[in-house]
């Protein structure tokens, strides 16, 4: 009996251990590389396209010098002001790292080798 369990134990585990398998892992890895590219793209142009918005406001705010609530119109703008750039700066990774995904996502992309049959003709 154990000799039974002992030959079919070694069976299945030479069997698993040269067998083939479809690695699809590859295929997924592209998709997911080029999803998180588009969507760093996107997140960088926002923060590019929005930094300036907060800058303008923020000088619009000092010219003025309306105080909003119980804080002063110089602190607000500042604050405003360093967020815009704060956000300018940092679209700059966000975009190298979508590049950087692009061409990870178009590295991984490979040929599948499929078997084919031949046709051969008897013109001789």
């Amino acid at each position: 009996m154990k000799l039974l369990l002992l030959c079919s134990l070694v069976l299945v585990v030479s069997t698993h251990s040269f067998s083939q398998y479809s690695d699809t892992s590859s295929t997924r890895a592209a998709t997911d590389f080029l999803k998180k590219s588009k969507q760093q793209k996107t997140v960088a142009w926002i923060l590019l396209g929005g930094g300036p918005t907060l800058v303008i406001v923020g000088g619009v705010i000092a010219f003025t010098g309306t105080a909003y609530y119980d804080y002063d119109a110089n602190t607000v703008a500042s604050v405003m002001a360093y967020t815009g750039l704060a956000a300018m700066v940092g679209s700059i990774p966000l975009f190298i790292a979508s590049g950087r995904n692009r061409e990870k996502s178009a590295a991984s992309v490979s040929f599948n080798m499929e078997k084919a049959t031949i046709i051969k003709s008897s013109l001789a």
